[in-house]
């Protein structure tokens, strides 16, 4: 931090302050406007969050999004570091030599500028003093701030942002809270798995994990390949995730995500498409080698599961009893203080199988590509996490060597595969 300096931001409205502390505890995120003329616009920046005039409440990552009005920006915070109790200004004042009221930016005109980079070190450490229980998480975002934009324009870069959306499906589909996402920092500054970048991702093995991999079936021919695996908790219910890939992500070509829901026996598999731009068109073409040889491996997949068309009970029953869904969405740039999911087109592979073979995809040239305005009908990522998390759809699925062999084969051919299991 030898040649940083950031800003002290004071929220001087009460019911602001009563509106940002809510979401801080419950979105871990909220935005806001400034007018700061001397902001670095491609990296992120370090707040220290005063909710009064007396006392310093949190530290958080700030980027700035987009333009609003003339020199005016919305800027999101996140990745919080909080201080229990808060820090006494009058505390700080202590370390430094001058005033530092006169630095806040407050939140009333959105008006201010960095503080003078000695006052900031000054600053700083004296926070670290005080807290010193806080201070491995000031470093860490101190880290997250050093992330240079170029970090997320390279080569496999992409696949790790799909790995972010599979999880933050399963997390949603599992009714879980994603802001856990938030607190992602690249292990090293390295290109590496998404959930390898999580504070609470573990590579043990223990009693919990050992059970939830048996959804999976013969998880011995399996886990030699895993990369990360997390367990997040919510009351009683737990939702293990993990990473299987044999490859460099900068060689790794998609993203297969299996969820599997206990409560209905039910298993999903979502398989990544990229869509790319074609003039002002989002598009995907369903053409390639590799493409065909995955239809060809899901259809036989769906031949050998035992699915029971006459359910036993309330829980068995499927409005569609499917289990393979693609996802296409465009390539994104990860937006690290955002929990948002990529916006995409779901739909299931029986459906899939009559739009490729309909005449609606079809172009002037006889090429085919599905658009947005040529799908017809698809679920979106709202639709399709209620439907999953309420059993209307998904697979119940009694053979698990088929279950095994399809993770086999998405890694055989380069995939990052996510594996979750709600519990």
């Amino acid at each position: 931090m030898s040649n940083y300096s950031g800003y002290l931001f004071l929220v001087d409205e009460a019911q602001r302050a009563r509106s940002i502390e809510e979401h801080i505890h419950q979105d871990k995120t909220f935005t806001d406007t400034i007018s700061a003329l001397d902001w670095q616009t491609k990296q992120a920046e370090i707040f220290f969050i005063a909710l009064n005039g007396w006392s310093i409440h949190c530290a958080a990552l700030v980027r700035r999004r987009r333009r609003v009005a003339t020199q005016k920006y919305l800027i999101r915070f996140s990745n919080f570091v909080e201080f229990e109790p808060a820090i006494s200004i009058s505390e700080i004042q202590d370390h430094l030599q001058r005033q530092i009221k006169h630095y806040f930016i407050h939140s009333s005109s959105g008006m201010g500028s960095r503080v003078p980079l000695e006052t900031w070190q000054i600053f700083f450490d004296a926070v670290k003093k005080l807290r010193r229980n806080k201070s491995s998480d000031l470093d860490r975002l101190d880290k997250l701030r050093e992330q240079q934009p170029d970090f997320f324009k390279r080569q496999g870069f992409e696949i790790v942002v799909h790995e972010r959306d599979a999880i933050n499906l399963a997390l949603r589909m599992a009714g879980f809270d994603q802001s856990e996402l938030l607190d992602w920092n690249p292990p090293d500054g390295e290109l590496a798995p998404f959930l390898c970048g999580l504070r609470g991702a573990i590579l043990k093995e223990d009693q919990m994990i050992n059970h939830d991999t048996k959804v999976f079936g013969d998880w011995t021919r399996i886990k030699d390949d895993q990369v990360g695996t997390a367990i997040f908790q919510h009351d009683k219910e737990r939702l293990t995730v993990m990473n299987v890939n044999r490859h460099d992500l900068e060689e790794t070509l998609g993203v297969d995500l299996l969820y599997y829901l206990h409560k209905y026996e039910s298993y999903v598999m979502v398989q990544y498409k990229r869509m790319t731009k074609e003039g002002k068109v989002l598009c995907y073409r369903p053409t390639d080698k590799s493409y065909r040889r995955e239809i060809q491996r899901m259809h036989d997949s769906e031949r050998s599961f035992q699915i029971d068309k006459h359910p036993f009970t309330l829980n068995e029953y499927r409005l569609h009893p499917g289990v393979f869904y693609f996802k296409l969405c465009p390539a994104e740039i990860l937006e690290p203080t955002s929990a948002d999911m990529i916006p995409g087109i779901y739909l299931p592979l029986d459906y899939w199988k009559i739009l490729v073979d309909s005449s609606n995809i079809t172009g002037p040239n006889e090429g085919k590509r599905i658009t947005y305005e040529n799908v017809g009908r698809y679920f979106n990522n709202t639709f399709f996490v209620e439907l999953v998390k309420t059993g209307w759809i998904g697979s119940m699925v009694s053979a698990k060597d088929v279950i095994t062999k399809i993770i086999q084969e998405s890694i055989e051919n380069k995939k990052s595969v996510i594996l979750a299991a709600k519990n």
